[in-house]
């Protein structure tokens, strides 16, 4: 799964959920290995999506106690 098909998921499945986490995780070990430009930049595009996902399932459960 690529950044730009990962972004433009309008469900997030567990699979998914996890998909994203291994992308991200895989990015952020070539970021400190290599530490260029172009690895800083697809690592930040990956945490801030899987953040986007953890936030809206973290909203998603407040609204079912509220």
């Amino acid at each position: 799964m690529g950044i730009e098909e990962a972004e433009n998921i309008k469900e997030v499945t567990f699979e998914i959920f996890v998909e994203m986490v291994k992308q991200m995780r895989h990015n952020q070990r070539r970021y400190k290995h290599f530490q260029n430009v172009k690895s800083l930049e697809t690592v930040e595009k990956w945490e801030k999506l899987v953040d986007k996902v953890v936030n809206n399932l973290d909203n998603r459960q407040m609204k079912l106690f509220i």
